[in-house]
């Protein structure tokens, strides 16, 4: 299988949400980080 990981604690919501773009699209990606109580990223 595939294996993926992240750098660490600092990049893991922003992995996950690309996690979440690869596997069910841009706007489910757009839905869930809408959601999120965290700063927008640059």
């Amino acid at each position: 299988g595939k294996v993926v990981t992240s750098r660490g604690p600092g990049t893991a919501m922003d992995f996950a949400l690309t996690l979440i773009e690869l596997l069910a699209g841009r706007a489910t990606r757009d839905r869930v980080e809408a959601a999120l109580q965290r700063p927008a990223s640059p």
